[in-house]
């Protein structure tokens, strides 16, 4: 049952009786027993942001930042 009654046109109590008088006692008070119960809509997460330390250096080429240059470039020759 899907009802739609337009606010404010129609006082509460007439908009009752002429949804009883169409669905039924039974249709209406378990439609409004469902519609107690239901859970509220749900919330909208924000997304979390990665530390820019983290992101890919393609991903920040893509976003327009500078590239992640280390603290200290790596010293080759202790590699060997």
């Amino acid at each position: 049952m899907i009802a739609r009654l337009p606010l404010g046109a129609v006082p509460p109590r007439a908009a009752l009786e002429r949804l009883i008088a169409r669905h039924g006692t039974r249709a209406v008070l378990m439609g409004m027993v469902m519609a107690l119960l239901r859970p509220g809509r749900k919330r909208r997460r924000r997304h979390r942001m990665l530390p820019t330390e983290q992101i890919s250096p393609h991903l920040r080429r893509d976003l327009g930042l500078l590239p992640h240059i280390p603290a200290e470039p790596p010293r080759y020759w202790n590699h060997y």
